[in-house]
Formats: structure tokens, sequence, C-alpha cells
């Protein structure tokens, strides 16, 4: 990948390959459900969910005013967030 000039390296932490079958089974409301506690997680006291659907895409979108990711690297090491 590569962000505004910047090369992000990522990489696959060996704990998701016992998990990867579950993780790609999740249905919608598994995920949401998910964001929502990392939310709460995160000291959050307002989240927003909006949904928009067009013909080809449905999309979530979940913000929150939780403390945040302290460092993004984790985002790009896939299974290791805990």
């Amino acid at each position: 990948m590569v962000d505004n000039g910047r090369t992000i390296r990522g990489s696959i932490d060996g704990s998701v390959l016992t998990r990867v079958v579950q993780f790609f089974s999740l249905s919608l409301g598994t995920i949401i459900s998910e964001v929502l506690q990392n939310a709460r997680k995160a000291s959050a006291t307002k989240v927003a969910v909006t949904a928009e659907r067009t013909v080809s895409l449905f999309r979530v979108t979940i913000a929150d005013d939780g403390h945040g990711i302290p460092d993004f690297n984790i985002l790009t090491t896939f299974g290791a967030g805990g």
C-alpha cells in the first residue's frame, strides 16, 4: 500500500491463521458488535452509525469519540490487535 508517497508495509500475525475461517465468516451484526465493543474499550461516550446503500454497495460507517489507537502501525499487522 502507498499513502501520500510513503510506503506502508503490513504483515499477518501467526495467531491469525487459526482464526481466519471464523474471521471471514462473521455476520454484519457480529462485526458491528465488535466495533462497538472496541469503542467502549476506548472510553467512547458518543458513537455515530450511518448506513448507505447504492445499487452495488452497502456501506456502514461507525465513528466514536474514544481515545483511538496509540500506534497506527498495529493496523498494518493483521491479527495483532488483541
